[in-house]
């Protein structure tokens, strides 16, 4: 009676430690967030390695990059809201089998968005994905361009742009490969100067980056060119 007990006891304690391993392959856990920063511990990655958190209240995921390290802490933050995460929701790394209710499964990395002719007329968010509704985003051919351009390579600014605004033009000319700052308060047109602009200057190719504009501000930019 008493190795039978001792029997039920070894397999109830090796199915207890086996609850308690990770679901995946170097799981962690989320410690704590505050503001954007998320800290996670258990992790092992690399200054700009990507993970994902698991949202529970949601079932989806929360796809996440490592920018730092502090005393077995990595500190991440999120491509998407966070709003609704608690301490200990799990995150596991990319590219790695992770265990679910379905089984495994697998979640691929973050492709850096490539600069080629398939992005002529699209609208994106800053990881590549389209807003414009027209379907999924194949980016084939890409063109790889240089991280770091050599300084002295770069041409002198020696001919004027048009730029379709005749003020500037006509008062205040820049030159082709000029860096130009547009500086004033809120609500004093900047953005519909950057219309203009967007809709008049002579260019082969127009890269429009709208970073910190309000969602209902980039509708009507997108609407009013």
């Amino acid at each position: 009676m008493s190795s039978t007990l001792s029997t039920r006891q070894f397999i109830e304690q090796r199915l207890e430690r086996l609850r308690q391993a990770p679901r995946s392959i170097g799981q962690g856990r989320l410690k704590r967030v505050t503001g954007l920063l998320l800290e996670v511990e258990g992790l092992q990655t690399q200054i700009g390695g990507q993970a994902c958190i698991q949202h529970e209240a949601l079932g989806t995921w929360i796809d996440v990059e490592c920018i730092g390290f502090d005393a077995g802490i990595a500190f991440f933050m999120a491509f998407d809201p966070v709003a609704g995460l608690s301490p200990g929701a799990p995150v596991f790394p990319l590219d790695v089998p992770q265990r679910s209710g379905k089984g495994y499964r697998m979640r691929t990395g973050i492709a850096s968005l490539p600069i080629g002719p398939a992005l002529l007329g699209r609208v994106v968010d800053g990881l590549g994905r389209p807003l414009d509704g027209l379907g999924g985003a194949v980016w084939n051919n890409s063109i790889v361009v240089p991280t770091k351009p050599n300084p002295l390579k770069r041409t002198s600014v020696s001919e004027a742009f048009d730029s379709g605004v005749r003020a500037i033009n006509g008062l205040t000319t820049v030159g082709r490969g000029q860096r130009v700052g547009i500086f004033a308060g809120s609500g004093v047109g900047k953005s519909v100067l950057l219309s203009m602009l967007t809709r008049n200057c002579v260019a082969d190719v127009i890269v429009i980056a709208l970073v910190g504009e309000r969602s209902r501000e980039v509708r009507e930019f997108c609407d009013s060119i």
